[in-house]
């Protein structure tokens, strides 16, 4: 099981690769910009379609989020 710190710390590293702002990946992803905080922060956890969206966003496949 990937802990909410441990998906907090790739997306943020997924968004730097990427080289995508937060305000990007808001209209990318199509999440509200507090969940997206929430996310990165390890204040939330990831619902699925949440995950889908933000690894579409980036560009990745979500399993690859997970597993990285």
């Amino acid at each position: 099981m990937v802990s909410r710190e441990s998906l907090a710390a790739v997306l943020r590293l997924a968004r730097a690769a990427r080289r995508v702002s937060r305000d990007t990946l808001y209209d990318l992803a199509q999440i509200e910009p507090r969940n997206l905080q929430n996310l990165e922060n390890a204040r939330l956890g990831v619902t699925l379609e949440m995950l889908e969206r933000v690894a579409e966003g980036l560009g990745f496949n979500p399993i690859a989020l997970l597993i990285a």
